[in-house]
Formats: C-alpha cells, structure tokens, sequence
C-alpha cells in the first residue's frame, strides 16, 4: 500500500487552492470597504443626532461641512467656526458631498444657515468601491441612511 500524495495530486490540491484564493481575496477586500463605509455612515448618522439633541435643549448648533473629510460641530449659528466642540473626521478614501457648506439645528428642527426650515441629503461615497449612502435629514429632523440607486 502507498503511503503519500502523487505529484499530480498534489498539484491539483495547490491549483485548487489558487483558484480558491483568486476569487477570494478580492470579494473579501470589497466586503472591507463595503463595512468601512457603513461603519463611517452610521458613526456621522450619530454625529448628527448628537447635534439634533444638543440643541433640542435650546441652543443652536451648526454643523460646518466646508472640509470633505471633517465636520465640525459649533455652538450657535456660527457655520464657520475655527474651534469646533465636536469633530468628526472621516477617512480619506470615503468622500462626504453635502449641497450645502453649513447646517443648523434650532431646537432640533434642521434650518439653513438663512433661517429657513430646510431639507438635506448628505453623501459618503466609497473611493474604491465607488458604493455610496444618503444620510436625509427630513424638514421635521428626522434623520434616515438610504443606499444611493
């Protein structure tokens, strides 16, 4: 009786393996950006009820979203403040796209800078993957992520 692996077996076994590992590597690369992106879209969802909470109690604050890659959380209607309280920083292969430079929230109702009740979507999109969220923020303050289409 042999004992042992042929060579034509052993081959077989390591082309297998390569095969395994060419369809594999890339899927789980992508599944990582794919969680990058959603961890990130779910930590600045926070970052905004933090914002929408604070100023439930009676104090403006707006959110400066001037940088793509940091939102700055101010007191007052003051959209371009140097010393933020909050920041949130956001990795350099995730871009953030608002339409808008500043967002405040008055008594938790979203307004733009100019006082008006306003409605904003706001974007993270993945530089690799190119996948993206829409983090809407409704008229009411209702804050909601939606997979961009």
């Amino acid at each position: 009786m042999d004992k042992g692996l042929t060579l034509l077996e052993l081959l077989l076994v390591i082309v297998i393996i390569g095969i395994l590992a060419t369809v594999g590597v890339p899927l789980l690369t992508t599944a990582k950006y794919n969680l990058s992106l959603k961890e990130t879209t779910r930590s600045l969802m926070s970052f905004i009820l933090l914002a929408k909470n604070k100023s439930a109690k009676g104090e403006k604050i707006s959110l400066d979203f001037s940088d793509a890659h940091e939102i700055k959380l101010c007191k007052g209607n003051n959209c371009y403040c140097d010393v933020a309280e909050y920041s949130f920083k956001i990795s350099n292969d995730i871009f953030l796209t608002s339409p808008l430079d500043c967002f405040v929230f008055d008594r938790g109702f979203p307004k733009h800078s100019s006082g008006a009740f306003a409605a904003e979507t706001i974007t993270l999109r993945h530089a690799v993957t190119n996948k993206c969220f829409n983090i809407t923020i409704s008229r009411t303050g209702r804050i909601k992520i939606n997979a961009c289409e």
